[in-house]
């Protein structure tokens, strides 16, 4: 699944916000430093994981088939520490579905809803 580009904002003085739920490819933009990264939020009807870059010039498609033909990273501890960063966002978002008693509120896909 191809990533998307949004250019709608509430706030105005931002500008087109690009979301990926691809993990590898997330921390490997936050490596290169050629997006912002913003946050990263969980998509329950998803069930997955988004990760959320401001994208101004809107390059994320163009980065995105970069890196699916290939691209390296120029350190593999920049990649490696961003990587470490995406997962605890990760995990911070897999807390905030947590129920009290220490289970997640499993939210199936809508494709695997009957």
């Amino acid at each position: 699944m191809k990533s998307t580009t949004s250019q709608y904002h509430a706030d105005p003085n931002k500008y087109s916000e690009f979301t990926t739920r691809r993990l590898n490819f997330a921390s490997w933009l936050h490596a290169e430093g050629l997006l912002e990264f913003q946050r990263a939020e969980f998509n329950a009807r998803a069930g997955k994981v988004e990760w959320h870059f401001l994208d101004g010039r809107q390059m994320g498609r163009d980065l995105e088939d970069q890196f699916d033909g290939g691209a390296s990273a120029s350190s593999a501890i920049r990649l490696f520490n961003s990587m470490h960063e995406m997962r605890r966002a990760m995990t911070d978002c897999q807390k905030s579905i947590q129920k009290p008693n220490g289970e997640f509120n499993h939210v199936q896909p809508e494709s695997h809803r009957s």
